[in-house]
């Protein structure tokens, strides 16, 4: 930043919004940190979770064809007429 500007001006012709430069300029944002709520989960959490999540519907619904006859085998599985669901509740 150039000596003499100001905290407004200078955000203009940053494109900052002028409270990130003025907390950081007075240090209440330390240069580094992050703002906002913790992480529940660590990184390595998450990409298990996600890798699972991608991973699950192919577990439960196997590998059924992406055409109109996967889906009619699909609702038919899903309304039998025995009231038996397939899927445990």
């Amino acid at each position: 930043m150039k000596v003499g500007i100001g905290t407004n001006r200078a955000a203009l012709e940053h494109k900052v919004p002028r409270t990130t430069l003025q907390d950081r300029l007075s240090g209440r944002i330390i240069h580094g940190t992050n703002f906002g709520p913790k992480p529940y989960l660590m990184r390595v959490e998450e990409q298990e979770l996600v890798g699972f999540l991608l991973h699950y519907p192919k577990v439960i619904l196997g590998n059924l064809p992406a055409s109109s006859e996967g889906e009619s085998k699909s609702n038919n599985v899903a309304a039998q007429p025995d009231g038996d669901s397939p899927i445990p509740s």
